[in-house]
């Protein structure tokens, strides 16, 4: 959504992702540095944050900042595997990962036996129609060392996509925190199933 403004020209007001059943306002961040924040509307206090982004070219040919290309490797790690993830800040400092729940599989592609290119299946009635949710929510640790998974659905699909993109490692870690003692929800089950999209790993 978007409101008029004088000479044609327009201010966004409103940004809206159906699919994701989510909702970001533009707001002015630090004054001093002229920033906008993207901040989510459905949870208080958090926006996209941009302190991990990877750096661009400085004007003239004058190479990339230092110090935000150190701070982008520092979520390298964290961040693999997770190609559709948003980093998200909150007024104290806090992270998150923001990780789309996606209908998620690895195509075959040609002349690239092990790829790791994942595709998600936006348009998949089988994922909207299980997941009330269409995103996790995973704290980052203070480390940037890990993130915390704050059910048993959100660390089976971690596991998965870490799986997934080959990061087998990674994956079994993930997998040794999950334990239940009751039946399994048609969410959980789903991502479970999602699994068997990388039984040709298998070696």
């Amino acid at each position: 959504q978007s409101q008029g403004q004088s000479q044609g020209e327009v201010s966004v007001s409103l940004i809206e992702l159906p699919r994701l059943k989510l909702r970001l306002v533009p707001s002015q961040g630090d004054a001093s540095k002229q920033e906008m924040r993207l901040k989510l509307l459905d949870h208080a206090g958090w926006f996209i944050s941009d302190q991990f982004a990877e750096p661009q070219p400085q004007a003239g040919g004058g190479g990339q900042a230092g110090g935000q290309a150190g701070k982008a490797r520092w979520l390298e790690p964290l961040l693999r595997g997770l190609g559709e993830a948003l980093v998200l800040e909150s007024d104290s400092e806090g992270l998150q990962l923001l990780l789309p729940n996606h209908d998620l599989h690895r195509p075959k592609v040609r002349g690239s036996p092990f790829s790791t290119m994942l595709v998600s299946d936006r348009a998949s009635s089988e994922w909207q129609e299980v997941m009330s949710t269409r995103y996790y929510l995973l704290p980052v640790h203070t480390s940037l060392s890990f993130a915390h998974t704050p059910s048993l659905a959100a660390a089976l699909y971690l596991a998965l996509c870490r799986f997934l993109a080959r990061d087998y490692g990674a994956a079994c870690a993930v997998v040794g925190t999950c334990t239940v003692d009751v039946p399994l929800t048609g969410e959980e089950k789903w991502v479970l199933g999602l699994f068997k999209r990388g039984e040709a790993d298998c070696h």
